[in-house]
């Protein structure tokens, strides 16, 4: 399958069904919110102006990664059918700032 933008459009697809989920479930103990957001590829401005505004505890990011057993890939832990990955580190070049992910989530993805 090949569409422009599939990664992305992928991504709001499962957060949709993740929220349709959640609203199924009575006495959340947190408020859920979500955010559609551009431009992630440049510095990840939607999504900061969202994290400005809404000042959440905790957020997920829905994305890809490159998975490391496809022909000619780079070498990765991540494998093609091997689930969900947790980033722990990211460096996004011109981005302002990186990414490294809090102890606690980095102790539960390993």
């Amino acid at each position: 399958m090949v569409a422009k933008a599939l990664d992305d459009r992928v991504g709001c697809a499962i957060v949709v069904e993740c929220l349709r989920r959640l609203a199924s479930r009575e006495g959340l103990a947190h408020e859920i919110c979500a955010a559609f957001t551009a431009q992630e590829e440049v510095g990840v401005r939607g999504a900061r102006v969202a994290a400005q505004g809404w000042q959440p505890d905790f957020a997920v990011v829905v994305d890809v990664t490159p998975a490391g057993d496809t022909p000619k890939g780079l070498e990765y832990e991540v494998t093609l059918g091997g689930g969900a990955a947790v980033k722990l580190m990211d460096n996004i070049p011109g981005a302002l700032g990186g990414f490294l992910a809090p102890p606690g989530v980095t102790r539960w993805s390993i």
